[in-house]
């Protein structure tokens, strides 16, 4: 008599597994994932970084890793947006902006603005790829400022956006073409923190309050660009504050008073 290959409708029993041998519904097939701490992800990172001299090809590798991996992308994007160099009016100065305005701000740390010529306020859709556009109230950790132009139809504006939105006494150092005069000064008496100050030149007609002890008491470097006839300024200005290393742009021309102010010095530096 042949086999029935016909199945038995009778449910199958599924043998059943001991407690003690059952396996978790979420376990990985070869275990649970292991998180590394985030002082590993910062140090892998940073030397990424620091293996990369090329300040472009540097950004763009922080770029690429903002989407490796969640662990990652928070000290990516703190490294990317700490050293920031905005090429004023350009494309890529309105993605910097947007980034900074979406968060970032608070990653900066230094500045340098290249191109800053013209004027530096705009209106409409183009604003946000000039300077005035920055968050610069949000850079509560920016220690750093280098301005750079040709020219600026309007220093004064320049100064009072400084004043008015960067956080007093964060800088360390700030860099700018621009004149000494009084128009500069209601900034330069917010940051007290200054040690090292680049100017274009000291103004023709007498400045007051060159010295006084809250106009940068903390400052060591000084840059002239340009070292006029206006010696009365020059010398209000360096006598009482403590400076030891001064840059002179000039070839041509130096302060009748020099012999006061040179013992102080431990360094001296004739160049353009």
């Amino acid at each position: 008599m042949p086999w029935s290959t016909t199945r038995s409708k009778k449910a199958r029993v599924i043998p059943s597994v001991p407690d003690n041998e059952r396996k978790g519904d979420s376990e990985e097939p070869y275990g649970p994932k292991t998180k590394l701490p985030p002082e590993l992800w910062r140090n892998v990172v940073k030397e990424v970084a620091l293996s990369i001299p090329d300040a472009k090809v540097r950004a763009h590798a922080l770029y690429n890793l903002l989407f490796i991996s969640r662990d990652i992308h928070s000290e990516a994007r703190r490294l990317l947006y700490r050293d920031i160099t905005f090429a004023h009016n350009t494309p890529a100065a309105g993605q910097i902006s947007d980034a900074l305005h979406a968060g970032a701000a608070k990653y900066v740390r230094s500045i340098r603005v290249q191109n800053l010529v013209g004027e530096v306020r705009r209106r409409g859709r183009s604003a946000k790829t000039h300077f005035s556009h920055l968050p610069l109230g949000s850079m509560n950790g920016l220690r750093s400022l280098d301005l750079w132009g040709s020219w600026i139809r309007n220093p004064s504006e320049v100064a009072e956006l400084l004043r008015s939105s960067i956080p007093p006494n964060s800088l360390v150092m700030f860099h700018a073409l621009l004149s000494f005069n009084d128009d500069i000064l209601p900034f330069l008496r917010q940051q007290k923190n200054i040690r090292f100050l680049s100017l274009y030149r000291f103004d023709k007609e007498p400045t007051p309050s060159l010295r006084s002890p809250e106009l940068l008491p903390n400052l060591k470097r000084f840059k002239i660009y340009n070292l006029n006839e206006s010696t009365n300024n020059f010398q209000e200005f360096v006598e009482d504050h403590p400076i030891t290393v001064f840059h002179s742009g000039s070839f041509f021309w130096f302060p009748d008073n020099w012999s006061t102010f040179a013992p102080r010095l431990q360094c001296l530096d004739i160049s353009m």
